[in-house]
């Protein structure tokens, strides 16, 4: 870090707030076990990516000083400081109001919240620079003019372009299509699957972002062509993340689906006479109850979350883009036949050309 201590400040003040910043409606009420949680999947996270018990790095959680603040005393102190006129010329603000969708004053005070931290981390640690995704700016300008108006010091911002989608919306933490670090919420084989399906315009500039590949070997990795370049990002971003372990059971699941094999292997039988299943892949289960009592795929797939609905199950079928077991379905109607399966009662289901599952039916409740 070229001498410099960098501070992971995770936000479990903030979050009971919530962010305005590029969305479009107010975000969801967390209880205070859900945002305690959240922070310790956060830290973790960060643990695979950064010594976080070194040295140069300081975590705090800004949970710490905003739960103990009096209101009264907030809003002399840091309120008295902030113009409401300006707060309502930022674009995260102007965009809600001028789409006359609600803002609650509850996130109408975030910006203050992230001012004061940045305020908080100035004072108790020398703090001189905050950095955060391009939507921050407003946020983080208003804690460098705080700091300025409560301590006569000097600070700075700086920002990073945002990852974004296709259509040129925000890949946020919440927001569809988001790209979650902790394997509880993207498994490494499809953390791994999503920089595989990276488009070829967005290959080397991904490359360059998200590894440690310098320039030169990401042209050489470019030059052998888009197949090649995405496998080797989906590598080098999975192997930062989750550690390079993880890949070679990786390259085998997408080597076995490529061969039509399945996607899995048995290990041997639980307690319960289950038999237990390696595989990289997602696993949805069901009972054998619930499949002999609807064993329609299209209520299978969506009672088990692997599709939010069944509109979509459907879709995916009149187009052909759904396959069970290697075999293309093309029948609405479609069952999974509870007689026809074998131990260890395994589906191997394929949404489109990127989204493979694995449908896990127990004989036992």
């Amino acid at each position: 870090f070229f001498g410099h201590k960098v501070i992971v400040l995770l936000g479990g003040g903030t979050t009971l707030v919530g962010d305005p910043s590029g969305k479009d409606e107010g975000r969801q009420m967390l209880d205070d076990a859900k945002v305690t949680a959240y922070a310790e999947k956060i830290y973790e996270s960060m643990g695979q990516i950064l010594q976080v018990d070194g040295p140069e790095i300081i975590v705090d959680n800004n949970a710490h000083w905003l739960r103990s603040l009096g209101y009264i005393d907030f809003l002399r102190d840091v309120g008295a400081h902030f113009s409401v006129n300006k707060m309502l010329s930022f674009e995260s603000v102007k965009r809600r109001l001028d789409r006359e969708q609600n803002l609650s004053f509850l996130e109408f005070n975030y910006m203050l919240c992230q001012a004061f931290d940045f305020l908080v981390l100035s004072q108790k640690y020398g703090c001189l620079l905050q950095g955060g995704g391009s939507d921050q700016w407003g946020n983080i300008v208003n804690g460098v003019d705080l700091i300025r108006r409560k301590t006569g010091q000097q600070a700075f911002g700086l920002t990073f372009p945002l990852l974004a989608n296709k259509d040129g919306s925000k890949m946020g933490k919440t927001a569809d299509g988001a790209v979650w670090l902790h394997k509880d919420k993207k498994s490494p084989y499809a953390y791994w699957q999503f920089w595989r399906n990276t488009p070829d315009e967005d290959c080397r500039r991904f490359l360059l972002l998200f590894t440690c590949l310098d320039v030169d070997a990401v042209d050489a990795v470019v030059a052998q062509g888009f197949n090649a370049a995405k496998i080797r990002l989906a590598d080098e971003a999975t192997g930062l993340l989750h550690g390079c372990d993880v890949l070679p059971a990786i390259h085998e699941t997408v080597d076995r689906i490529s061969a039509g094999s399945a996607p899995f292997t048995v290990s041997g039988v639980d307690d319960s006479g289950e038999a237990i299943i390696q595989t990289d892949l997602p696993v949805y289960t069901i009972t054998m109850d619930v499949l002999k009592q609807d064993p329609l795929l299209i209520t299978l797939l969506s009672v088990t979350g692997v599709l939010a609905s069944k509109g979509q199950v459907r879709r995916l079928i009149r187009d052909g883009g759904c396959c069970v077991d290697g075999v293309v379905v093309r029948d609405e109607m479609a069952t999974i036949d509870a007689a026809s399966l074998r131990a260890p009662y395994v589906v191997h289901v394929r949404l489109g050309k990127k989204k493979n599952v694995l449908l896990r039916v127990l004989t036992r409740a």
